[in-house]
């Protein structure tokens, strides 16, 4: 299976994001979670992650310009110096069949390799899930620091994770990831292709 990476910049891509963060956060979750616009003026970019073979869209991250945001930041007990240029990694999906491919660290590495770093980003942050938060690949192998308090959000219990971006750069290597899939009823180790286009 390849997999690749790509920008959103039609309506029918946003579709196709739309469809596959409905099936997470609304039927999975039992969440509803603010859709973010297709356009906003350089403030929002949108990544899907599809399938080449079948175009499927699995996989979505948005990232989000909160830069200025003080009441944003503050609601989630974040402070940054007062000039630095900040960015939200949200509304992270992946599709239930298709976890555990490291598809969320392919669309996190290219998002700092699309976004974050062209458009000088000094932090990024993301919610995550409460009780994952210490051990997730993200603090392991991504660099990012996790936030001592605890916050109720529209995702359930999360912590905020968070990244000094002009300082640490992602240790993350797609070609050396490991990756397990199911073949003939027996877990097996893999590395499906994730490119980016």
């Amino acid at each position: 299976m390849e997999i690749v990476i790509e920008n959103v910049t039609t309506a029918a891509e946003f579709a196709d994001l739309s469809k596959v963060r409905r099936n997470v956060f609304e039927k999975e979750w039992r969440a509803r979670v603010h859709e973010l616009p297709l356009q906003s003026n350089g403030k929002v970019w949108h990544l899907v992650a599809r399938i080449v073979e079948s175009q499927q869209v699995v996989g979505t991250l948005s990232v989000v310009d909160t830069s200025g945001d003080h009441q944003l930041h503050r609601s989630h007990a974040l402070y940054f110096p007062e000039e630095s240029r900040v960015a939200r990694m949200a509304q992270l999906a992946v599709l239930k069949e298709f976890r555990g491919l490291q598809i969320p660290s392919a669309l996190i590495h290219e998002a700092g390799r699309r976004i974050l770093q062209p458009h000088y980003f000094d932090f990024s942050w993301l919610l995550f899930d409460a009780r994952r938060a210490q051990t997730c690949r993200l603090v392991r192998d991504f660099g990012y620091t996790v936030s001592q308090y605890v916050l109720q959000t529209d995702y359930g219990w999360c912590r905020i994770l968070t990244r000094y971006e002009t300082q640490s750069r992602p240790a993350y290597d797609l070609a050396a990831c490991d990756v397990h899939e199911l073949v003939g009823g027996e877990l097996r180790n893999s590395r499906p292709e994730i490119r980016a286009v």
